[in-house]
């Protein structure tokens, strides 16, 4: 809301009170008129920010922020325009064709093939170390204390070898 003090009528909704002029719609900024008996003014009660009815209705992107009318990418909890659902590593259009989910990211087919390294997070094409679930350059697993990369020490065991295998 606007952060004024409400005088009279007031409209409880998302949590908060608001002036009824005040109440308006996150995407449209239209006022928001929950009394009234046109459908596309109401608002929707699960929605994180106030939507009106008509936007409530709309697909909206995930990337660009832009209505989708045609064809809907659903994918990570969103919708995007096929040009906008990129590969979260190449950045290559993925759009309607195969593709990975790695945590709340898309890959391209290409990229998930690919090993990436959990420390500088570019892409391991020679010698790699497998560490607390991630795939790392040696170079890249330091110590947490001295950064220094961390080997064999003492025969098999993990260790750092300035920290006297800690």
């Amino acid at each position: 809301g606007c952060g004024q003090p409400i005088d009279d009528v007031a409209v409880d909704a998302a949590g908060c009170n608001w002036h009824p002029d005040c109440f308006r719609c996150a995407r449209c900024h239209e006022v928001i008129r929950s009394n009234e008996q046109d459908s596309q003014q109401v608002y929707r009660e699960d929605d994180l920010f106030p939507l009106c009815g008509q936007c409530c209705q709309k697909c909206f992107c995930g990337r660009c922020d832009k209505e989708i009318s045609g064809v809907v990418i659903t994918a990570l909890e969103k919708k995007w325009h096929p040009d906008c659902f990129k590969c979260s590593k190449c950045a290559n259009v993925v759009g309607t064709a195969e593709f990975k989910v790695e945590g709340q990211q898309a890959l391209c087919v290409t990229c998930a093939q690919r090993l990436f390294c959990g420390g500088c997070h570019g892409e391991i094409t020679g010698q790699a170390l497998r560490a607390r679930g991630e795939t790392w350059h040696p170079a890249c697993f330091t110590c947490s204390k001295c950064r220094q990369p961390i080997g064999v020490v003492e025969g098999r065991r993990l260790g750092c070898s300035v920290e006297g295998g800690r």
